[in-house]
């Protein structure tokens, strides 16, 4: 015989309760305000119907621009009367266990999650959060000031060791975005780097910067010191005019540094979006196949 799942009792759970008491209290403090807001249009219609009364005991109806006045107050006195206030309910998301998310989202049972996939579910959530603060959020200074604090006192050294504070362009970009920024990107070299970024183009998952007025603080910039060889990669700081600052680790500096380069020369290989699918790395894949099911 297989014994039939026990039944949670929702009632009866403190957790419940509190977050129940939290709302209870937010709309409290909300209904407070709102009442704060109808007393004070209240006194304004009061003191509007009184100013009314006393230009008719001082025939203040004579002339046309007297009339016009009040035919403006009277107006007033309706658009207050029929303002209607709302209360914008702020839903309390809390999502625990894959049980709790498959019944808040009303998950059919053919669909619904395990708590495997749910622990999946929470890490694609955390690298979403963290690649929309990098790219909505920080600004140009913030990332840039990241980056030195990141690779103060680092050699440039091809292939470098991050344990020994040595690295190369592309591995100070991985540290950058992985330790610094929470990304979940690839280490691979300058070539594949472009591989992904033109396979996720191809599939409207990564964009290629074709102006420099699309041109964003934290793009990826690929540069070629030989035609058609893109050999080197930064992050970009900026765009003045037609130049574009960026900042890497480079062989000249034998550090970090900034530097910059005229927008359409040819040795600007590329400049890309870090989208979403570039910042999952080896998730991306996995991400695709998960929200299919969702």
């Amino acid at each position: 015989m297989t014994e039939k799942p026990i039944k949670k009792n929702t009632i009866n759970n403190p957790k419940n309760n509190n977050n129940n008491n939290i709302v209870k209290k937010e709309i409290k403090i909300e209904n407070k305000h709102i009442l704060k807001v109808k007393n004070f249009f209240k006194k304004i219609k009061i003191k509007l119907v009184g100013f009314f009364k006393f230009l008719q005991k001082k025939n203040f109806f004579n002339n046309s621009t007297s009339f016009l006045l009040v035919f403006i107050l009277f107006f007033t006195i309706i658009s207050i009367n029929n303002k209607k206030e709302t209360v914008k309910e702020k839903p309390i998301i809390i999502k625990t266990t894959s049980d709790e998310f498959n019944e808040q989202f009303k998950i059919k049972k053919d669909f619904k999650i395990n708590s495997e996939q749910f622990s999946f579910y929470q890490r694609i959530r955390e690298f979403d959060k963290s690649h929309q603060y990098y790219t909505t959020i920080a600004t140009k200074n913030e990332l840039f000031t990241k980056w030195i604090e990141l690779f103060d006192g680092w050699r440039y050294v091809l292939n470098g060791d991050p344990k020994y504070k040595k690295a190369d362009c592309v591995g100070a970009v991985y540290h950058f975005l992985t330790n610094g920024w929470n990304s979940n990107m690839y280490l691979e070299d300058v070539k594949s780097i472009v591989g992904r970024a033109k396979i996720l183009a191809k599939k409207s998952e990564l964009k290629i910067r074709r102006s420099k007025y699309s041109i964003k603080s934290g793009d990826l910039i690929i540069i070629q010191v030989v035609k058609n060889k893109p050999s080197h990669a930064g992050i970009v700081y900026d765009v003045q005019n037609n130049w574009v600052r960026y900042f890497d680790l480079n062989i000249k500096h034998r550090t970090w540094g900034m530097r910059s380069v005229r927008w359409k020369d040819w040795r600007v290989y590329a400049i890309y979006e870090i989208s979403l699918s570039f910042w999952l790395g080896d998730l991306c894949s996995q991400a695709r196949e998960f929200y299919k099911l969702d």
